[in-house]
């Protein structure tokens, strides 16, 4: 036999195993860079304000993959001890005066729950000025005692020449052995909504090594933040003690209604922590100059991958559904606040029949201030809630969304807005909640036959009031504002996937006749020139904005 072959073999086997000891000899040093990277301490401590350059990452893997990694300036504050600070940083500073504020700031109010608990399921207790207030707030109202959570720490993005966008923040909850016991995820989306979701670490995570990996049970997720995902799914977090290991490090995993893994998103320090009190003026420069701008494109920069993810990997599009009364609903604007006070006035006026045993209380969702307009008979209608009482029994209309007011204007009668909105199949188009819908939209309908048989005294007419509600009739727009859902707001409803059948609506897709709007005609009979001159600018204004944000998909 010719030695050909033998020295072939033998020369295989050396080229593999030169191979396999320079692979194994490579992956041997990455993984010892890699486990003193995630070893080393970027000097992060909770029980201080400290300035945090990090990096976030994002990575999509299905339906299509798509993924990018962002430098993100962040800040880490204790909630316990949070206020005052200097003027690189503030943390809850009270200060009025622009130039007494910090370059970067931490400011309470925008931050779980409106109102120190107010905009979603009820109110909470406490100094809803602060970061403790709000949070011992969120933590009763979630049936948590805040007491037993006496070190809190913030992660969050700094305000910026008055401008922030976050996207997520964290609190994590520890108890006096400083041992984490929760992790508040603050959630929020492009249309100034907000969800937050509690984590609680399965057991079997917690371990004595201070970089270990905390892994949490899931959290069903009921929030729209992504037009390319519906509201189904659930996530998963994962993170690093930063009270031990000294870094920041939180890993969320997007999951599917069927287990998929849909999303993964981190969020990581990637330098060492910079101590507003002793930073020097390199750290200062380098920090307003290199990584503050970072916070103002981060929108931008999620404008740019929702085109990519259209417009290149075609995804679906899911429309934004009502948020659900567990989630803060978006601010109103100054248009949909004039609404509200009007709206209370009209259930002021329309309560006045007695209803036998019935009470109705409506929550209005909108505090209004600064409006001395809306005081009738005596009473003030400024509070959230109106209501008329001749017994124990409650019919409850919970208004959670600024929406309301908008649909609410296009309506002929409130029962028949009530009636879509409340009784929609599609929950995704509700603005309003209540107890008993059935007999609220009875008793309502009851009180409006009142009121038409026995309409009492209305404000004299002029020249200017006439002209004006002439040219108002005429300008404002006839078209009944409705939800998203099913169509165009479902992707399947767009295709044709889904036949929607307008017998099962009723009343919900009926056209307007001719007896013009209830608002209106409240506002034109029982309210003064000025309460119908404000009307009139806001409906307007609301309409037009509706319709410009409706190019961009709505707000």
């Amino acid at each position: 036999m010719p030695p050909y072959p033998k020295i072939l073999a033998v020369y295989v086997i050396i080229t593999f195993g030169l191979t396999a000891c320079i692979y194994y000899t490579i992956r041997r040093v990455q993984t010892q860079t890699r486990t003193s990277i995630e070893r080393s301490s970027h000097g992060v401590a909770i029980h201080k304000p400290q300035i945090l350059r990090c990096k976030i990452s994002h990575q999509r893997l299905f339906p299509e993959k798509n993924g990018f990694v962002y430098d993100y300036l962040a800040v880490g504050a204790p909630v316990r001890r949070a206020g005052g600070g200097n003027w690189f940083l503030s943390v809850d500073g009270d200060e009025e005066r622009w130039w007494g504020r910090g370059w970067l700031r931490v400011v309470a109010g925008e931050h779980l729950r409106q109102g120190g608990g107010g905009g979603g399921r009820g109110r909470g207790q406490g100094n809803a000025e602060t970061l403790e207030g709000r949070l011992d707030a969120f933590l009763r109202m979630e049936g948590l005692d805040p007491t037993r959570y006496p070190h809190v720490y913030l992660l969050t993005a700094p305000r910026f020449l008055g401008y922030k966008f976050s996207p997520a923040s964290f609190w994590y909850l520890y108890n006096e052995e400083m041992r984490m016991e929760k992790v508040v995820a603050e959630v929020n989306n492009t249309f100034g909504e907000r969800r937050m979701y509690i984590f609680t670490p399965i057991p079997s995570s917690l371990k004595p090594d201070p970089y270990a990996v905390l892994t949490f049970e899931h959290v069903a997720k009921d929030f729209h933040v992504s037009p390319f995902s519906s509201r189904k799914g659930a996530y998963v977090l994962e993170t690093r003690d930063p009270a031990a290991s000294g870094v920041v490090d939180v890993k969320v995993t997007l999951r599917s209604s069927k287990g998929r893994k849909k999303l993964v998103a981190r969020w990581w320090s990637a330098e060492p922590a910079i101590d507003p009190e002793t930073a020097g003026l390199v750290e200062v420069v380098e920090v307003l100059f290199g990584w503050v701008w970072m916070g103002l494109v981060t929108f931008p920069r999620i404008v740019v991958q929702a085109i990519v993810l259209a417009q290149v990997r075609k995804l679906s599009v899911w429309h934004r559904p009502e948020p659900r009364e567990t989630a803060v609903p978006r601010e109103p604007t100054s248009g949909e606040k004039e609404l509200a006070g009007v709206f209370m006035r009209y259930m002021q006026h329309l309560l006045g029949p007695a209803l036998g045993d019935v009470k109705i209380s409506v929550c209005y969702g909108i505090e209004l201030q600064d409006s001395k307009a809306f005081k009738q008979s005596g009473r003030d209608v400024h509070s959230p809630t109106a209501s008329v009482r001749t017994s124990d029994s409650v019919l409850e209309l919970r208004i959670h969304t600024p929406q309301f007011y908008r649909q609410l204007i296009t309506y002929e009668r409130l029962t028949g807005f009530l009636t879509y909105t409340l009784l929609h199949p599609w929950e995704e188009n509700h603005t309003a909640w209540s107890n008993d819908t059935e007999r609220l939209i009875a008793s309502i309908r009851r009180l409006e036959v009142a009121k038409e048989q026995c309409p009492g005294s209305t404000c004299e007419s002029s020249l200017f009031s006439g002209t004006m509600w002439f040219a108002y009739e005429h300008i404002r727009s006839t078209m009944r504002l409705q939800g998203a859902y099913p169509n165009p707001g479902l992707p399947r409803a767009r295709a044709g996937d889904i036949v929607v059948d307008k017998a099962d609506y009723g009343i919900l897709l009926s056209k307007n006749t001719n007896q013009g709007y209830f608002l209106d005609n409240f506002v034109r009979s029982h309210c003064e020139l000025n309460v119908q001159v404000r009307y009139i600018l806001a409906v307007l204004g609301v309409q037009w904005r509706t319709k410009i944000m409706g190019v961009i998909g709505g707000e």
